[in-house]
């Protein structure tokens, strides 16, 4: 299989630790992996010096009164180019990203490694808290993503 891993990063940290692991043992059980990282930091040059590994420039910039910013055509050409069976997104800007970016063949898989305060619960003093509030619109948007990449992945196996 063609398996995409996105993440922001490669700091130190238990949800990078955990993604070169995962990169490394499918390689060795013949799968063909891609890891993808949004920034270039690599405090893992020793685990992930065999891993087929691309920085990606990507830009997304929410806004609920102006249209959204949303760079992703370095992304699409990388993901057009793989053409992967899955694409395994980590951490919540992975996710943002990797849900703009459909690919309809792939199978696509969500990570979660924390307590993302992105998916709280909607409470009134949202609406007064710049950032609460910010963090409810990009919850919106993405479950959007997640039902438009689901309808699409449906189309396309029927």
């Amino acid at each position: 299989m063609k398996i995409i891993h996105i993440i922001p990063t490669l700091r130190k940290g238990g949800a990078e630790r955990l993604v070169l692991d995962i990169c490394n043992e499918l390689q060795l059980r013949n799968h063909e992996v891609l890891l993808i990282c949004l920034y270039s930091d690599n405090d893992y040059p020793e685990l992930s010096s065999t891993i087929n590994r691309v920085v990606c420039k990507t830009k997304f910039f929410p806004s609920f009164l102006r249209k959204k910013h949303i760079e992703l055509k370095e992304l699409n050409t990388i993901i057009n180019t793989f053409r992967p069976h899955v694409i395994h997104s980590h951490l919540f800007e992975a996710e943002i990203i990797s849900r703009s970016c459909l690919y309809p063949p792939a199978v696509y898989f969500t990570h979660c490694h924390d307590n993302m305060y992105q998916f709280e619960n909607f409470r009134l003093n949202s609406l007064t808290h710049k950032t609460t509030f910010l963090n409810w619109y990009e919850k919106q948007y993405l479950i959007k993503q997640y039902n438009h990449c689901w309808y699409q992945h449906r189309q396309q196996c029927s």
